[in-house]
């Protein structure tokens, strides 16, 4: 899906974001009737991310699609492969975080990492957009926590006060696969610190 064309929208990446998580927030609803039905219970992962794409009839005279592509596109499917690896349901890249500007309040966001996707040589931030079930939008001071750990400890070297929080956390959050991933990561670079230039960047190496 994509906002902005073929008529403008001038709040683009604040609607895709919106109708992201309005998916998500029905998604407990949703499983409490399959599950009465007998059906299997699923899950939804999204990414999002905001940029120039050419839109239009794409294919030949005989078989067209009105859809859009370009890097920008490309980005976006990373990201929603992302979301298994970090276990969320919805990411966003930082150029839909910086698209939000002050809509970002009526949202619960965190950071998740800094990443290179495969096919791209400069790293971009990703965001995690949390839905209302999500524990850390239920828990008091959860999330606060976390982006402090993030931001001003782990990115900061301070594994040891990082690793802290995100124990504490964990304990409240034990299925939180993106902290765990900081958890174990700043435990290896207490062990053999990272080198002098490191950045804090995950390199993916796969789609």
């Amino acid at each position: 899906g994509f906002w902005g064309a073929p008529l403008e929208a001038k709040d683009h990446a604040y609607h895709a974001v919106r109708g992201a998580k309005l998916m998500l927030d029905a998604l407990p609803e949703i499983n409490k009737e399959f599950e009465r039905r007998k059906f299997p219970r699923i899950n939804v992962g999204i990414g999002l991310n905001t940029g120039e794409v050419s839109v239009g009839n794409m294919g030949s005279d005989r078989i067209f699609q009105y859809t859009a592509l370009g890097d920008n596109m490309n980005l976006a499917s990373r990201l929603e492969g992302l979301t298994k690896y970090y276990g969320v349901n919805l990411m966003i890249s930082e150029f839909t975080w910086e698209k939000l500007g002050d809509k970002r309040a009526e949202f619960r966001i965190r950071p998740l990492d800094l990443v290179q996707v495969k096919g791209k040589s400069k790293a971009v931030k990703i965001y995690e957009v949390i839905p209302n079930w999500n524990p850390l939008a239920k828990e008091d001071g959860l999330l606060e926590k976390f982006c402090d750990a993030y931001e001003s400890k782990y990115l900061r070297r301070r594994f040891e006060e990082a690793l802290a929080v995100f124990r504490e956390i964990l304990s409240l959050y034990p299925e939180d696969k993106a902290t765990k991933k900081l958890h174990d990561n700043a435990e290896e670079y207490l062990r053999h610190p990272p080198s002098e230039d490191w950045d804090g960047v995950t390199v993916m190496t796969s789609k």
